[in-house]
């Protein structure tokens, strides 16, 4: 190598290490949720049916709240489809009132009077339990505590601070705040509980902070997560609208949409996205790095018919209204087991040996996870599972003693789970 050559090729090595250091690190695959169940039309265990899902939300206590569009109505179940209550004008007895109902229920009798709705399509729950329901072709809010008993209602038709065009979407914050998709004038709209203008923004357009047709709205950590549906993109803004970043582009790739529609967020920040016109889920982390994807068109488990909506709740399930399959579909973590392998009898003063292993239906789940060992009740060693769930551990053993090895879960991955077994001294 000449002194020249050599000279150009300290620069160039410089700028390699450079960006090896500031490339970012790959990623473990995300854990995909497994099929855990449905219920709606033709499904057993839907009471009474329902037709064209338009939204869904959960509460602190993992119920769920369908606004069940096409019967202009809305329904709660337990979070495995057992029907608890269904409200909205008609639906006890067929008369022209709001009512609620338990059983036997009927279809809502669409209008415009307190607690009645015409083609409900957004539905949140807030911390403290209030039900809020963008009643969409009646251009208004509705809100409603957990009972289903009518609390207020604000909005009507128009263009000003209090109007709304055609509102699809709907979410709550950690603290309270209502945001709400106006589609229609290609907005977000921001009101304090009792439904109080805080403001908004957009308008329409392709630029950073513009929409076309926004959708599906999500809150986490203080930004607001927007599906930008026209423009096959998500937004990300803080709570004032402040623009803090996008990510997606039409296609049918990993990170790519054609008509985003749901969003949501789970307990760790993870976003959902609803891929409507692909049939499908997509995971990202709350930066937008894409980390999985399931779902296919069709009507068998896992499968989607023009999907509109998805839910999350504290256990790591995820609800998602299957529009057109008329049908909740629910998706929990991967299950996962613990076992421990200890000898029965030790002699009194030596090191038994302890092995086991943590098995999952998703690989991702066992590879570099931490379990416990507790010699009675203090815990005495923390191990990282192998690549393939296994662990050892070794622990001195004076007298009879109950060892414990426990897996402390995760909302991707499962419930925590222990076994233990007792050892005897000989």
């Amino acid at each position: 190598m000449t002194r020249r050559s050599s000279r150009a090729f300290v620069p160039a090595l410089i700028l390699l290490l450079v960006a090896l250091v500031l490339a970012p690190a790959a990623t473990a695959a995300s854990p995909t949720p497994v099929f855990a169940g449905e219920w709606g039309w033709g499904v057993e265990g839907g009471d009474p049916g329902l037709i064209s899902p338009g939204a869904i939300a959960t509460d602190a206590a993992g119920r769920v709240y369908v606004a069940d569009t096409n019967h202009h109505r809305i329904q709660k179940f337990t979070s495995n489809g057992k029907h608890i209550l269904t409200w909205g004008w008609g639906v006890l007895d067929g008369s022209a009132e709001f009512q609620l109902c338990t059983a036997d229920c009927g279809e809502g009798i669409s209008g415009s009077g307190d607690g009645q709705f015409y083609w409900p399509n957004g539905i949140a729950v807030s911390p403290t339990g209030a039900v809020y329901v963008a009643d969409t072709f009646n251009d208004r809010i509705q809100q409603f505590d957990s009972g289903g008993h009518f609390v207020r209602t604000w909005g009507s038709a128009g263009t000003g601070t209090n109007n709304f065009e055609s509102p699809f979407s709907i979410t709550t914050d950690a603290s309270g705040y209502v945001y709400v998709s106006d589609t229609g004038n290609h907005r977000i709209r921001k009101f304090d509980p009792e439904g109080g203008s805080q403001g908004g923004w957009g308008s329409h357009g392709t630029a950073d902070g513009l929409f076309s047709n926004p959708w599906g709205i999500a809150s986490w950590d203080g930004n607001v997560y927007v599906a930008d549906q026209v423009n096959h993109r998500v937004q990300v803004f803080d709570s004032t609208g402040g623009f803090l970043g996008k990510w997606g582009s039409e296609g049918t790739g990993d990170g790519q949409f054609k008509w985003p529609s749901g969003v949501a967020a789970d307990a760790a920040g993870n976003i959902y996205v609803i891929d409507q016109g692909n049939n499908r889920i997509e995971k990202f982390d709350s930066d937008g790095l894409f980390l999985t994807q399931w779902g296919s068109e069709g009507s068998g488990p896992g499968q989607f018919a023009g999907p509109y909506d998805l839910a999350t709740d504290a256990f790591g399930n995820i609800f998602v209204a299957d529009r057109e399959n008329n049908r909740v579909q629910k998706f929990s973590p991967p299950s996962t087991s613990l076992a421990i392998k200890a000898p029965r009898t030790v002699a009194a003063g030596s090191r038994a040996r302890i092995t086991g292993s943590l098995k999952s239906a998703d690989a991702g789940c066992v590879a570099s996870q931490k379990v416990k060992l507790k010699k009675g009740a203090a815990t005495v060693a923390t191990k990282t599972t192998s690549a393939t769930g296994t662990y050892k551990f070794r622990v001195k053993i004076k007298r009879k003693t109950a060892v414990q090895v426990l897996y402390p879960g995760s909302p991707e991955c499962g419930a925590s789970k222990s076994s233990k077994k007792t050892i005897r001294v000989s």
